[in-house]
């Protein structure tokens, strides 16, 4: 079975790279490479124009474009992986994979959906233009460093082996990846604290008790502690404000911070869920016993 999922604004020095069993590959519009083919009878540039519509078709709400060119001529991009073991969900561990690499840092990469190919049950080409994975945001394209890869590779593997919080991790991303499809601020900073809301259980204090809690959870010092503690107020100021008078009190370091926190949140619970296999409320109510200027002492490494 071979799956692939098209990127771009990707770093292409991580072309020919493994990253966590999936391979970056270049392919060239025009190519009869080997490499190239997805089964016997399909090139993937091929599949791509097909699906992406290089010259006609402008992607809904897509601000990126699959299609890139260089002195060589006109190329995509994408990953790949091969695989012949038939108990792994190819769609389920691609999906993992995808959302690995957005968590993981701040960046713009976009993807379409994963498709899967093989010569014994052919090849469906989709119809619909329309794909979940892209970001419509002006950040930088997604690369790594060696050490980062690393880094990237224990965070795969860490989620692929999540049971404990499940359904609040699946969505809290669901609502981060909905964040980054949009441009519209108020949606994209509405989402993203209500990720950060959903960390807590309380009826009352709750910014207070919403800035004390990520602060503790995120920080990695009493004096980090206490910068988060002051950002969350001023955001979730904010977005009160919002709400409740129709006053975007837009700035751009709430946005940025809103984003930031959101996204650190999923990571670190992902990681607490698969190495210690800590419930939710356990969580919380450690947090809950701390003082005020106390940081969690999980994962600060």
């Amino acid at each position: 079975m071979n799956t692939i999922v098209f990127v771009t604004n990707i770093s292409q020095k991580l072309i020919g790279k493994n990253i966590c069993g999936f391979t970056l590959r270049k392919a060239y519009r025009g190519s009869t490479k080997k490499c190239d083919y997805l089964n016997k009878k399909l090139l993937s540039w091929q599949f791509a124009d097909k699906l992406l519509g290089y010259d006609s078709y402008m992607i809904a709400n897509q601000p990126d474009t699959f299609l890139h060119s260089d002195k060589l001529g006109e190329y995509y991009l994408y990953f790949q992986k091969e695989s012949v073991d038939k108990s792994v969900d190819n769609f389920i561990e691609t999906g993992i994979f995808i959302k690995s690499i957005t968590l993981y840092k701040t960046s713009g990469v976009s993807f379409t959906y994963p498709y899967s190919f093989s010569d014994n049950h052919g090849t469906v080409i989709l119809k619909s233009p329309f794909h979940n994975y892209y970001s419509f945001n002006n950040w930088p394209e997604f690369d790594l460093e060696d050490s980062e890869l690393i880094k990237l590779e224990e965070f795969y593997g860490s989620f692929q082996k999540v049971e404990v919080n499940k359904e609040l991790i699946d969505r809290m991303i669901n609502l981060w990846m909905t964040s980054r499809r949009t441009h519209i601020f108020e949606i994209k900073f509405i989402l993203n604290i209500t990720i950060l809301e959903m960390f807590i259980k309380a009826n009352s204090k709750i910014t207070y008790n919403l800035s004390k809690s990520i602060a503790a959870f995120l920080g990695s010092s009493s004096e980090n502690y206490m910068k988060i503690y002051r950002n969350m107020k001023k955001l979730y100021k904010a977005r009160s404000k919002f709400l409740h008078n129709g006053n975007e009190n837009k700035i751009d370091e709430n946005e940025i911070n809103a984003q930031n926190y959101a996204r650190e949140l999923i990571v670190k619970i992902i990681l607490l869920s698969s190495k210690y296999q800590k419930e939710i409320d356990t969580i919380r109510e450690e947090i809950n016993k701390l003082k005020s200027g106390d940081y969690y002492y999980y994962l600060q490494d």
